[in-house]
C-alpha cells in the first residue's frame, strides 16, 4: 500500500474495494483504509480523504452465497466504510461447451464493477490478486498454450482506473497480514474444487514446484517482467501513433467530460490487414481498449474490413473510419453520470479600436482549430483533424478565444447545444448546429458537451473551433467589445 503510487487518482473521490469476503480481499481492504488513514493524518488529500466502499458480487453458483455477502456488509459496518452487494447469474449466462464457469464468473464481475464505478463518478478500484495469483495465471496459459503475451500474466491495472497493489505481495505474506491484525474472512468452498482449472494448479501442482524451489513464484514473476519488456522493445513492423481521451479533450472546447471513453491511434499503414493480432493488442491497449485475446481476432477481422462496429455482450466499441489507417474508438458509458465542469470560460469587457479589434480577431483566429465547414480549404472535417494530431502542435492551442460587439442589453454566456439550435455565418447563411457537427463528422456523444457561445436571446453566436457567425466579423458603433475565451481546467 506504501508503495502504490496513484493514491491521487481517488482524492476526494472514492475507493472502491472488490471484495469477495476471502482473506486476500479481506487484507486488501484492511491495509487500504489503514493507509488512507495515514495519508489523511500526513496531510495529504488536497480535496479530502476518499470513501472506501467494499463492492461484493453475489455470483449465483452457490445457494449459500448470501453469507459471503452478509459477512462483508457486516465487515464493512464494523470498519466504518460503505458496502455495496450486487448479483449475477453465472450459471444463466454461461454456455456450455464454450464458456467455463471461471471465465464467465470474471466476465461479469468486471463488468458489473465497471458499471458501478461509471455510475459512482470520481472513483478507482482495486482487486485483490497476488503474486502467486499471477505466476497461477502464467502456469494456466503454459498448459493451454501461449506466447509471449500470454507470459506477461495478470496486468499491474486496467485503463488507470482498476489497480492490483498487492500484485508483488506473496500469499504468505497475506496470511501473515491477517495473522498479525487478527483478521477473520470466510472460505470459499468452490477455490477447493479441484473440477476447476486454476484450483488443480493452485493445490497440486504449485506446491510440488514449491518443493523443487521455494523461489519459483517470484523466478515465474520476473520471467512475466522479461516477457513484458520484450514485448514494449520488439519491433512490431507496424508503427502507430496514440492520442488517449484526454489529449483529445485537452484539444477541445468542452465544457464538461464526455460520457464515454474513447481514443484515437493512426497506423503506420493503410493495409490494416497485415497486422499481427499481438500489435493490434498493444495498440487498442494504449487507447483503453483491453479486449481478452480470445476477442482481438474480431476486432482483427472489423478494422481490416468495411464494418466498422464490434458488438460484444454490454460492450458496443466503434471504428467510424475503416480502411484508412486511422482508429478512433468509442465506448458510450452508463446514463446518470454528473456532468463535471471541464473548461474555465471567460468574458471580458474591451474598448478597442478598429485596428486593434481586426489585430485581436485575427490573434484568436491563430489559436482556435482548423475544424471547419466542408468546402474550406483551410479547414478539415473530423477524422482529418484527428489525423493532423500527430503531425502538429498548433492543434494543441490551450485555449480559444472571440471577439464579439458588446450587447445592447443582456449578456453573452456559454452554454451545451439545445435541439432546434440555429447559427448564421460569418458568409450569411443560416445553418442548424447540428448540421455542422454532421457535416465535420463529430462524434456523437462530443456534440452534447462542445461550448455554445450565445446571447442574450439564446442564439449561438459561436462554435469554438468549428464555425463563426457573422456577428462575429462586426464591429462595434461604441467600440465596445467582449473577449470571449475558453480553457481546460489544469
Amino acid at each position: 500500500m506504501q508503495r502504490f503510487a496513484d493514491w491521487f487518482r481517488c482524492d476526494g473521490g472514492k475507493l472502491i474495494v472488490s471484495c469477495s469476503g476471502g482473506i486476500d480481499s479481506i487484507v486488501l481492504a484492511h491495509a487500504a483504509i489503514a493507509q488512507i488513514r495515514n495519508l489523511t493524518v500526513s496531510g495529504f488529500w488536497k480535496q479530502g480523504a476518499p470513501e472506501v466502499i467494499l463492492w461484493h458480487l453475489r455470483h449465483g453458483i452457490r445457494p449459500d452465497d448470501e453469507k459471503d455477502a452478509l459477512f462483508v456488509s457486516e465487515q464493512a459496518g464494523r470498519w466504518g466504510v460503505g458496502a455495496i452487494v450486487e448479483s449475477g447469474d453465472v450459471l444463466t449466462e454461461r454456455v456450455p461447451g464454450t464458456d467455463s464457469i471461471e471465465s464467465v464468473a470474471r466476465r461479469i464481475r468486471y463488468d458489473r464493477l465497471e458499471r458501478f464505478m461509471h455510475s459512482t463518478g470520481k472513483c478507482i478500484a482495486f482487486t485483490a490478486h497476488h503474486a502467486d495469483d499471477n505466476a497461477e495465471t502464467i502456469l494456466f496459459n503454459l498448459v493451454r498454450g501461449t506466447g509471449p503475451a500470454g507470459l506477461r500474466g495478470i496486468s499491474p491495472g486496467i485503463r488507470n482506473v482498476i489497480y492490483r497493489p498487492l500484485l508483488d505481495v506473496r500469499s504468505i505474506d497475506i496470511h501473515e497480514y491477517a495473522a498479525a491484525q487478527k483478521l477473520s474472512w470466510h472460505e470459499d468452498p468452490s477455490n477447493a474444487d479441484r473440477r476447476f482449472s486454476r484450483n488443480l494448479i493452485r493445490h497440486e501442482i504449485m506446491p510440488l514446484l514449491e518443493r523443487l524451489n521455494p523461489a519459483y513464484v517470484q523466478h515465474i514473476n520476473r520471467l512475466a517482467d522479461y516477457a513484458s519488456d520484450l514485448l514494449e522493445t520488439t519491433p512490431s513492423g507496424n508503427d502507430f501513433h496514440v492520442r488517449s481521451s484526454e489529449e483529445i479533450c485537452n484539444a477541445l472546447p468542452l465544457l464538461h467530460e464526455p460520457r464515454a471513453r474513447f481514443g484515437a491511434l493512426e497506423f503506420g499503414t493503410t493495409d490494416l490487414s497485415k497486422l499481427t493480432t499481438i500489435t493490434l493488442g498493444k495498440a487498442l491497449s494504449r487507447i483503453g481498449l483491453h479486449p481478452r485475446y480470445d476477442l482481438i481476432s474480431e476486432f482483427h477481422w472489423s478494422l481490416s474490413r468495411s464494418n466498422d462496429s464490434v458488438h460484444h455482450g454490454n460492450w458496443h466499441f466503434h471504428f467510424p473510419f475503416p480502411g484508412k489507417g486511422l482508429v478512433f474508438y468509442e465506448d458510450l458509458q452508463l446514463d446518470g453520470m454528473e456532468d463535471t465542469a471541464f473548461i474555465a470560460a471567460d468574458l471580458t469587457s474591451l474598448d478597442l479600436s478598429e485596428a486593434a479589434r481586426r489585430e485581436l480577431v485575427d490573434l484568436a483566429a491563430s489559436r482556435n482549430l482548423h475544424i471547419g465547414l466542408p468546402g474550406d480549404p483551410q479547414k478539415q472535417d473530423w477524422w482529418h483533424w484527428l489525423s493532423s494530431l500527430w503531425h502538429d502542435d498548433d492543434y494543441y492551442p490551450g485555449e480559444w478565444q472571440a471577439i464579439l460587439p458588446s450587447l445592447q442589453s443582456g449578456l453573452y454566456s456559454f452554454r451545451t447545444r439545445l435541439p432546434g439550435d440555429r447559427i448564421t455565418l460569418s458568409n450569411g447563411a443560416t445553418r442548424k448546429v447540428g448540421d455542422v457537427f454532421t457535416d465535420l463528422k463529430v462524434p456523437e456523444f462530443l456534440r452534447d458537451c462542445w461550448a455554445l457561445l450565445v446571447n442574450a436571446e439564446n442564439e449561438v453566436v459561436w462554435i469554438p473551433a468549428l464555425a463563426d457567425s457573422q456577428r462575429m466579423h462586426g464591429s462595434s458603433q461604441c467600440g465596445e467589445y467582449v473577449l470571449a475565451s475558453i480553457r481546460p481546467l489544469e
